[in-house]
């Protein structure tokens, strides 16, 4: 992957500037773009390593000549819905190396993908990045908004406007089944109701899977 200094320097600053810092240095959002990329191809290789049936790595970012045995590349266009935002920034250009291209092509005969270990996952089926950049110890600090939801209905409008104190509305969602713990309208876990010192609290009970939460952006 390849981004020209315009790009990487404004969303390096931008993710930085919204964690909280006033002024960034160009280093700083350097490293910053560097972690966005590492995480963000982190999910492909482990995805490619299902694939493959053997560990996908990424390498750490930086400065390099572009690579000669590459020939074709894909152009893709950043666009930053900030009136600050650069106009007309170059394109992040995008290549598989020809190793690799090679490997999807000629994915391992049967023998070879029983005998391949399985890529390590936790149990629910993430790849866990350690926290240790300054950008994440930023985002630690970040307060998110926690609600819980107990179910859902949909109901025709004549029936929203006869609501008075009192009605009832009927959930999808049984009297014993788990409430959604939703982060920030996002899905991340499931659990039971419990009172704690006479409030009410939440007991996690499973954390949602990956197909869980993109489920809950639709």
């Amino acid at each position: 992957m390849g981004a020209a200094l315009p790009t990487w320097e404004y969303a390096g600053t931008l993710t930085l500037k919204a964690a909280g810092l006033e002024t960034v240095e160009t280093a700083e959002a350097k490293n910053t773009w560097f972690e966005i990329l590492g995480q963000s191809l982190a999910v492909m290789a482990r995805s490619l390593g299902i694939l493959l049936h053997r560990e996908v790595t990424t390498e750490n970012g930086g400065e390099r000549a572009a690579d000669k045995s590459v020939t074709e590349w894909a152009s893709v266009t950043l666009t930053f819905a900030l009136p600050d935002a650069p106009r007309d920034a170059p394109s992040l250009l995008l290549a598989l190396s020809p190793r690799l291209l090679t490997l999807i092509a000629s994915p391992p005969p049967a023998e070879a993908e029983a005998a391949a270990p399985a890529p390590k996952a936790d149990p629910a089926g993430e790849i866990r990045v350690p926290v240790r950049s300054r950008t994440m110890d930023l985002l630690l600090d970040v307060d998110l908004p926690v609600s819980i939801s107990f179910g859902k209905a949909l109901l025709p409008m004549k029936d929203v406007l006869k609501l008075t104190t009192g009605s009832i509305v009927e959930l999808n969602r049984g009297l014993n089944e788990p409430v959604e713990v939703m982060v920030n309208h996002y899905l991340i876990a499931r659990g039971e109701v419990v009172v704690v010192e006479g409030n009410y609290g939440i007991r996690i009970q499973e954390i949602a899977s990956r197909q869980d939460r993109l489920r809950s952006l639709r």
